[in-house]
């Protein structure tokens, strides 16, 4: 099971592949937005990610969203948002809300400590404006710890 490392500045994922600080400088970091706001973040249609294996068990489809919002007249999408989060130690399962998208539930990457405080900043993912998935960072008590494609692909 990964932990995180010892080190303040740095976090390590499960697979130990991606290491994030806390000046939030790696680029597949989403921004906490309770800090930084939504002025001049660029546009997510570019995100990039391997994590496609996390959506099976989300019950809304991408294809359901599409037309959900097509039958509400919607032609473009830009939707950036953090939630909190909530860990189920007995799924090892982190849960959130996501505006618009709904719950989605996703295997813990990291071991999360009793106690800890958890939220979720995200971007829905575009194609022309049509939502194509859910790319996230997770934080720790507000430390960026785990960024991947949760819901559709990226």
């Amino acid at each position: 099971m990964g932990r995180i490392s010892e080190k303040p500045d740095e976090y390590e994922n499960l697979k130990g592949s991606i290491k994030m600080s806390k000046c939030q400088c790696e680029k597949d970091v989403i921004p906490d937005y309770t800090k930084v706001g939504f002025e001049n973040q660029p546009a997510n249609a570019n995100l990039a990610s391997d994590n496609n294996n996390l959506t099976a068990e989300n019950n809304i489809t991408v294809e359901g969203l599409k037309s959900q919002l097509d039958s509400a007249g919607v032609q473009a999408l830009n939707l950036q948002a953090c939630v909190s989060a909530s860990y189920d130690p007995k799924t090892n399962k982190i849960c959130f809300n996501f505006p618009i998208i709904g719950q989605i539930c996703f295997p813990s990457p990291i071991s999360i400590p009793i106690g800890a405080t958890l939220k979720v900043c995200g971007d829905v993912c575009t194609t022309w404006g049509i939502p194509k998935g859910l790319k996230i960072t997770l934080y720790l008590n507000n430390n960026p710890v785990w960024s991947g494609v949760v819901w559709g692909s990226c």
